[in-house]
């Protein structure tokens, strides 16, 4: 594994290379990837276009596990770009406010049910709205140990939809739901199905 120091080189050179009017000519340009396990990219505003040049690099982190993409402005163009090519080894994904809607959702849901090794999901602060969240609940792999679902506008499809994949997250231990319209009916049916040791947030 490598030193955190040249995991931190490595993914300065990728959003200078992401960012920057001129980027890597090739792969061959970018420092060697094929150990590294955590990207962040947090609060760098790459917006679609960027996200479309990080799936052109994603293909070549073969080691990655944890891929932090927060604040980005990211839309449901750049979900799907990246959302094809989100490596299998994932272990953390967080996509917190971006600008997700429901179509990047359903994109991201497709790539979900490939990433059986995702242990945390964080879509928070994303304008997913109902019909997505039914989407990306249904995909979210049995694995996840903490799913955060905060301000999604999950509303009554994707509260359902949490309520019946419960069951098969027995390893979940956080939910977080906050900044959600969930009915009094929902609420309870997710106590009850939530895993034992699980915490859950609703405001």
């Amino acid at each position: 594994m490598a030193s955190s120091v040249s995991l931190v080189e490595e993914a300065a050179h990728i959003v200078a290379s992401l960012l920057s009017g001129k980027p890597a000519t090739s792969i061959a340009d970018l420092p060697k990837l094929d150990t590294m396990t955590t990207l962040s990219l947090n609060r760098n505003s790459i917006g679609d276009a960027g996200a479309k040049k990080l799936a052109a690099v994603l293909p070549h982190l073969p080691a990655l596990t944890d891929l932090y993409l927060g604040w980005n402005s990211i839309g449901d163009a750049g979900v799907k770009d990246l959302a094809a090519v989100l490596p299998s080894t994932l272990t953390h994904l967080d996509l917190r406010n971006n600008s997700i809607g429901e179509a990047g959702a359903k994109d991201l849901a497709v790539a979900l049910r490939r990433l059986t090794a995702l242990k945390v999901l964080t879509v928070s602060d994303n304008p997913i709205g109902p019909a997505g969240s039914k989407d990306l609940v249904a995909a979210v792999p049995s694995a996840l140990s903490q799913l955060h679902l905060n301000c999604i506008a999950l509303g009554d499809a994707g509260s359902k939809e949490l309520v019946s994949v419960l069951p098969r997250l027995t390893a979940l231990f956080h939910l977080g739901l906050s900044g959600n319209t969930i009915g009094p009916l929902y609420k309870a049916a997710i106590r009850a199905g939530a895993p034992e040791y699980c915490s859950y947030y609703f405001d």
